[in-house]
């Protein structure tokens, strides 16, 4: 985020906002807020989601559409999830995507072989 802030380049933050009152992800819950190391400044956009992909019930598309941007660089959590719909959605509606895997995470899970 460094570079991207160094060299003017556009960021948009997505955040997800689960519609579950108990959910550690509704806005209610101090779980919603942005980490320190990636928290928005002044200027930078923030577009709530409430489903995995960041292109659903959004305007992000608009957004990027109306700034002619083609490229998109893909960092968040959680890869299995929100990273990977949000990223094959962007595929799909013909942006240059890039998914940088030493910037994205995901959470331990238990296979159902235990």
């Amino acid at each position: 985020m460094e570079l991207w802030r160094k060299n003017q380049l556009p960021i948009f933050h997505i955040k997800h906002c689960s519609s579950t009152p108990t959910s550690l992800l509704n806005e209610t819950n101090e779980g919603n807020e942005f980490k320190d190391i990636v928290k928005p400044i002044a200027g930078e956009p923030i577009i709530k989601k409430n489903v995995n992909s960041a292109f659903i019930g959004t305007d992000l598309k608009e957004r990027l559409d109306n700034e002619k941007i083609t490229k998109l660089v893909i960092v968040g959590l959680t890869t299995d999830h929100c990273v990977s719909t949000t990223t094959r959605m962007a595929g799909i509606f013909g942006f240059d995507t890039f998914l940088v895997s030493d910037a994205t995470a995901t959470f331990n899970k238990i296979g159902m072989d235990g």
